[in-house]
């Protein structure tokens, strides 16, 4: 087998027959090329039987590429070995084995609306506040607790929501049911349980792959304890690229692998072969400052032509979007054999795409939404302008879009009735209920409900009235997000974004009727062209893609690092995040900040500029970042009457006299980095306007 366009390290991963391998792959290191290789070449070199091999990932389209090119490897139409995800392959194992636990082999697995009509089935009994208990937050707590990721709620509503999870689950067991996360629970049960089963699934195979194993969580990490024992092991990941904790992703796993298989053989892959020197110079030079991690350093492959990282700030978001359109119109012209799908916007949240598809759409750029929607396509902004529509307009469909959004116990049925009297009156659906309500046969619940929402649209006024200070008394009203669980991360996201058009309408000089009218311009453009298409997209879902040019917007202090991110572990995966933005740019990589949004809120750009070595970036824009990233506090005062002390140490709590109570996270000379509470984030500070508590 030629191994010769190999690396050394990475010949050392594929030929290497150590019983236990964790390989640390840094981004763009060829890790899926070396863990595909190392299959063949224990088939073709070392006669190992197929079937004796099982790979597992973590999507089905990384199961299918790493199929695929095994298959090409082997030149051959099938594989006898299992390449799968962690769900798939425990489905494997319960189709033989389930019967064990008490259900029949050919049990059910539900998806997500089965899992939220059980849930609602289950409240008619319970009887909790449905307004409360909503099943998309009752789903996670399920979910994390099956998966144990350790997210609990406070002791009143843990003990309404395991009421939940015991009926539930009884309900699952009674009609022959599994769910998604069952697929992992039932199969580490099953194991422990019932030593034979476990040990024949470990006889199975013999040579046992776990790719992306930074991502695994605490459910994951049991299987494959189980399974390895007895197994070869082998293991590929990069902690610096741990960004899913929220999901339950535990990086002490694979940086403490030797712990548990004991001994491993670690091998590095540094060389990277996607980004150009100055893209790795920034990136590395960021990343170092990470204390939780294991030590490597990427090492370029590729001729940049001495193209730095450029790091332009503007005055407003507004010059920054611009700035990205002239920038890719520019290269358009000047590169050849340069498209549009060469071009990726990454922002840290979803909101942040706004902006710029109104810039792109106005300058006739076509893009698309990579992992999510367009912003007005979006089900809250949809909501939040049905509202806006049905008190400009009056109109049928909107009405009958947010009638019961938020929840009014308007059910079908009573649609129905709204529609009928309406068409027997003649009239418009909101005149009828405005007009016609006691008319219409509905519950005295349903009328009093319908009847407060007809009023508060009657209060609002909209003559010459900016349209974003309408909509914000419409979501002060009707709180379209109220079936998401206060403070979740669905509900900050979705929160996020009425704020968004909020800002947008705001900023507005048009009046309410033009605004409606440009919007649903937007939210109708067609991008022409299919195939070449600028792509927008959050730095999550960038993970494993890569593109030529790479633009990461709103690099600014409380959005990227996020001003959620308040522990010094948050603020390091928030740091693991850029680097994977950093990393997915193969020719040119720009970072971008502005001091002002058009709300009129001011930032600073990001911390994490400041921990990258100046003399690798080109700076542009309105001045150099230097005089903005440090706030001026010639307006501040100490706090009076209080003695300052100079003595601080890193974890310490703090007061200041603007943000509070803060945490600090490090200490350089006199600035401190210092995280606030209640959504302020992360402030650089001079010690001498905060005191200890």
């Amino acid at each position: 087998m030629d191994l010769s366009n190999f690396n050394t390290n990475q010949r050392q991963a594929i030929i290497s027959i150590s019983p236990y391998i964790k390989v640390i792959a840094g981004a763009g290191s060829g890790k899926t090329s070396v863990l595909t290789n190392r299959i063949v070449y224990l088939i073709k070199e070392k006669q190992v039987n197929p079937k004796k091999i099982l790979a597992i990932t973590f999507t089905n389209k990384a199961a299918n590429e790493m199929k695929q090119r095994v298959l090409n490897l082997l030149n051959i139409d099938k594989f006898d070995g299992m390449i799968a995800t962690f769900h798939g392959f425990c489905l494997r194992i319960l189709k033989e084995d389930i019967n064990l636990l008490g259900y029949s082999k050919n049990f059910n697995i539900v998806d997500g609306d089965d899992q939220k009509r059980i849930l609602k089935e289950i409240n008619k009994t319970l009887n909790y506040d449905s307004t409360v208990f909503v099943p998309n937050s009752i789903i996670n707590y399920i979910s994390n607790k099956k998966n144990d990721y350790g997210f609990y709620y406070d002791d009143e509503l843990s003990q309404a929501y395991d009421e939940f999870y015991v009926r539930y689950q009884a309900y699952l067991k009674e009609n022959d049911s599994v769910d998604f996360d069952d697929l992992i629970l039932l199969v580490n049960r099953l194991f422990a349980c019932n030593k034979d089963i476990l040990d024949k699934w470990r006889y199975r195979y013999h040579y046992l792959h776990v790719d992306e194993f930074q991502d695994i969580n605490k459910a994951q990490y049991q299987l494959i304890k189980y399974l390895g024992k007895e197994l070869n092991v082998f293991v590929v990941g990069d902690p610096d690229q741990n960004i899913y904790s929220w999901r339950g992703a535990c990086l002490d796993f694979i940086l403490n692998f030797e712990k548990d298989f004991y001994p491993s053989e670690v091998i590095k892959l540094e060389y990277n072969y996607r980004s150009s020197k100055h893209i790795l110079d920034v990136a590395n030079s960021l990343i170092v400052h990470n204390k939780n991690r294991i030590d490597k350093v990427l090492k370029p492959t590729i001729d940049d032509k001495n193209i730095k990282v450029l790091n332009y700030v503007g005055r407003t978001d507004e010059n920054e979007a611009d700035f990205v359109v002239n920038e890719i119109n520019n290269i358009i012209s000047e590169v050849e054999g340069v498209n549009y799908q060469d071009f990726a916007i990454l922002y840290r949240a979803n909101y942040i795409s706004r902006v710029f598809e109104s810039k792109l759409l106005d300058n006739n750029i076509p893009y698309q939404i990579i992992g999510g929607q367009k912003f007005f396509e979006r089900k809250e902004i949809k909501d939040m302008i049905a509202y806006l529509k049905l008190l400009v307009n009056k109109d049928n469909l909107s009405l009958l879009r947010i009638i019961n959004t938020p929840k009014r116990k308007i059910g079908e049925v009573a649609i129905s009735k709204v529609v009928n009297t309406s068409n027997n009156l003649n009239v418009l659906y909101f005149d009828c209920l405005k007009d016609h309500l006691n008319e219409i046969g509905l519950t005295q619940v349903q009328k009093n409900n319908l009847n407060i929402m007809i009023n508060e649209l009657l209060s609002i006024e909209i003559d010459n009235v900016n349209p974003g200070i309408i909509l914000e008394k419409l979501f002060a009203y009707f709180d379209v997000i109220n079936e998401y669980k206060y403070g979740s991360d669905e509900y900050i996201s979705r929160k996020e974004n009425i704020q968004e058009l909020i800002n947008y309408a705001k900023s507005s000089e048009m009046n309410v009727t033009d605004f409606i009218q440009s919007i649903s311009l937007d939210s109708t453009h067609e991008d022409g062209n299919d195939d070449y298409k600028v792509n927008l997209l959050s730095v999550h879902n960038a993970k494993g893609l890569e593109f030529k040019y790479v633009f990461v917007v709103f690099f600014v202090d409380g959005i990227f690092p996020s001003k959620y991110a308040f522990s010094k572990e948050g603020l390091e995966e928030e740091r693991r995040l850029a680097y994977v933005a950093f990393t997915r740019a193969k020719k040119q990589l720009f970072l971008l900040s502005h001091i002002q949004s058009y709300d009129y809120s001011n930032h600073s750009s990001s911390i994490f500029l400041k921990e990258i070595e100046q003399d690798l970036l080109d700076k542009a824009g309105i001045y150099a970042y230097d005089n903005h990233l440090v706030p001026d506090y010639s307006e501040e005062k100490v706090i009076e009457n209080k003695e300052v002390s100079s003595d601080f140490q890193v974890g310490e709590n703090i007061e200041h006299p603007k943000f509070k109570i803060g945490n600090i996270l490090a200490i350089d000379g006199d600035i401190l980095t210092i995280a606030f509470e209640h959504g302020i984030g992360i402030k650089y500070i001079n010690k001498n306007f905060i005191r200890k508590l």
